[in-house]
């Protein structure tokens, strides 16, 4: 499956440049100055109109669009439009879709339906197809032979099936859009130079795809770097994660991050502890980190380092995790049905119905109304 792959990644060689043209010829600027014809200006007009009546543009943005595209008939647009309504796109949608593309009215409505039958017979259906359109309408003015097939051929390779190229395809359509040799080669080879497995390249690509392609001002190779200097394994998933998170935010947020953490005692060595931990911690806003902080500290009387050990604990829902069950742990706690705070980890982190069964029901006898308690606090209409 690996020759695949290669071999699909062979048919996506770059496009030879367009010979010099000669330089412009300095002619005098009245002659450059010309008018715009009358029949450019119906054109135009007509552009607009249509966009607006049969595109549902605003007319702002139907005039913003006529600068790009232009045509005097309604023929070829109206069978691209009949292509995305057969294709169950909504009238919203294919407004979007054209505001973002205007160019794809005047394209090959043949063309057009070709593309979407390729990725049909390769398992994006339905309102699987009209997600990945609406998403990256740009994938539509890729060319099927030298683009959108070698690259679907190139992914199948590398990730041992057809099925598993459109889960990743479906997680980021973005990757069927890109140009593989471009992002996603280079960075793959450098994982694989720095030692990541090819089960963990397989497994980014499949789950992560949008760690390749996110708009960062973090280079790929440095975000590898960083990711190494903190002491991350290449051979485990974590360093995957973190280089996710790395390059997901600009120097500034990291350096907010660190200096929310700062406040409650942390030092950079304990926000790298926690990063390590859980690289999704250093995902959280400003605002949560305060927040969590603050239950986990000043209402539960927990040690601020103890949390650096621990960061999935903070990452829990507020609402409907951390706040309801601690005031069913402090009714516990009370009752000495629980001895110590020790364990209020394991009690934060049990699936909902365990929780409900080990800790709720199983008190109520003890604590008539702890489930009426746990209710309110989740916003649940109380039990009777």
């Amino acid at each position: 499956m690996l020759g695949l792959a290669r071999r699909a990644l062979l048919r996506l060689g770059a496009s030879p440049l367009p010979p010099q043209q000669a330089p412009p010829l300095h002619l005098p600027s009245l002659l450059l100055r010309r008018p715009a014809s009358s029949s450019s200006k119906k054109a135009q007009s007509f552009t607009v109109s249509y966009l607006v009546d049969s595109c549902g543009l605003s007319p702002e943005s139907a005039l913003a669009a006529s600068k790009t595209v232009q045509f005097a008939t309604p023929s070829r647009p109206d069978s691209v439009l009949e292509v995305f309504r057969n294709r169950g796109l909504s009238p919203t949608q294919i407004s979007y879709v054209v505001r973002r593309y205007p160019r794809m009215l005047v394209s090959s409505p043949d063309n057009l339906s070709a593309k979407l039958d390729f990725l049909c017979s390769r398992g994006i259906t339905g309102q699987e197809l009209v997600k990945l359109v609406v998403a990256v309408p740009g994938v539509l003015t890729r060319s099927l032979g030298n683009h959108l097939i070698p690259t679907f051929e190139y992914l199948s390779g590398l990730l041992q099936s057809d099925a598993k190229a459109v889960k990743s395809i479906k997680k980021n359509p973005r990757i069927l859009y890109h140009d593989p040799k471009v992002l996603l080669v280079p960075s793959i080879a450098m994982l694989r130079d720095c030692g990541v497995p090819e089960e963990k390249i397989r497994w980014l690509v499949l789950f992560q795809p949008g760690a390749f392609f996110l708009r960062s001002n973090v280079r790929f190779d440095e975000a590898v770097g960083r990711a190494k200097a903190m002491g991350f394994d290449p051979l485990r998933t974590n360093f995957l994660l973190a280089l996710q998170v790395i390059r997901g935010m600009n120097e500034s947020t990291w350096r907010r991050k660190v200096d929310a953490f700062g406040k409650w005692g942390w030092s950079e060595e304990d926000v790298v502890l926690a990063f390590k931990r859980n690289p999704g911690c250093m995902t959280m806003s400003e605002s949560k980190i305060a927040a969590v902080m603050d239950i986990f500290v000043n209402e539960m009387g927990l040690d601020p380092l103890y949390m650096a050990r621990r960061p999935t604990m903070m990452m829990l829902s507020l609402q409907k995790r951390i706040v309801p069950r601690w005031y069913v742990f402090r009714v516990l706690l009370s009752k000495g049905l629980i001895r110590t705070t020790r364990s209020l980890s394991g009690f934060l982190g049990v699936p909902e119905k365990l929780f409900m069964e080990k800790f709720v029901t199983a008190n109520l006898g003890e604590a008539p109304d702890l489930l009426n308690l746990y209710n309110e606090k989740m916003g649940l209409t109380c039990a009777s």
